[in-house]
């Protein structure tokens, strides 16, 4: 973002917008990456770090994030298989249980069935990687103009990270409007969420207020960016240097 006289402000267009579906696409995208699962992982990571986790570490496989847990008893394990917490966690990907804790100077671990697989993927080739759902656009918009990339990738991550979901490839689309200055139809965009089978999952699961969270536009304002803690990959809000 440039300063202009009188206090005004612009944004530098961006070159190219690129959509990477998938697991495929997390790998193959460039430039500043923005992963995207609206149901539920990008939400949960943006509400524990909204709720006053440090950082979400993002993981793969539960036998790590087990691994994880037992050398940092008291970090939170959280996550998802086919939509339900496994017996042993603290915490289910549910953003709306997340929102209602305190979780000041407690780091989330987090392994999900698409989102933290999309993280990890795009990690080696990006520029800057985010997370991006309906409930922070407007907030990831404007980090992302104010840095002016060359090139932007969303990454609609899917479903289990391997075949389309209506809700990502929405807020794909959805995003993408705003990095181009156009206003989209919220709400053409949460009728079509709802009426995907992503939503159908949710109702089966009787995860009502999940749902609900989700289809909120800016519900929140921060950004979850990923960056190296020593070792670890974690997602962190918060600016970074442009």
């Amino acid at each position: 973002m440039r300063d202009l006289p009188f206090g005004k402000q612009c944004y530098v267009r961006i070159v190219r917008i690129e959509i990477k579906p998938c697991l495929k696409g997390a790998s193959d995208a460039s430039g500043v990456v923005v992963i995207i699962d609206v149901f539920r992982a990008g939400n949960t990571v943006a509400a524990c770090l909204g709720s006053g986790a440090p950082f979400v570490v993002p993981v793969r496989d539960l036998d790590d994030a087990r691994v994880l847990k037992k050398e940092n008893p008291s970090w939170l394990l959280a996550g998802e298989r086919g939509g339900i917490k496994p017996d042993d966690f603290d915490l289910d990907n549910s953003p709306a249980a997340v929102t209602n804790l305190h979780l000041d100077h407690r780091p989330v671990i987090l392994t999900t069935s698409a989102g933290t697989l999309g993280v990890t993927a795009a990690w080696p080739r990006a520029d800057m990687l985010l997370m991006g759902t309906l409930i922070n656009a407007r907030a990831v918009t404007n980090f992302i103009l104010a840095r002016s990339p060359r090139l932007v990738t969303l990454v609609p991550i899917g479903l289990e990270a391997r075949e389309p979901a209506v809700e990502d490839d929405i807020v794909a689309r959805y995003l993408a409007d705003l990095l181009n200055g156009v206003t989209p139809d919220y709400r053409q965009a949460a009728l079509g969420m709802l009426n995907g089978p992503g939503a159908d999952r949710l109702r089966r699961l009787r995860l009502w207020r999940d749902m609900a969270y989700c289809l909120r536009k800016d519900r929140v304002c921060l950004v979850p960016r990923a960056e190296m803690l020593g070792d670890r990959l974690v997602m962190i809000s918060g600016p970074s240097k442009p």
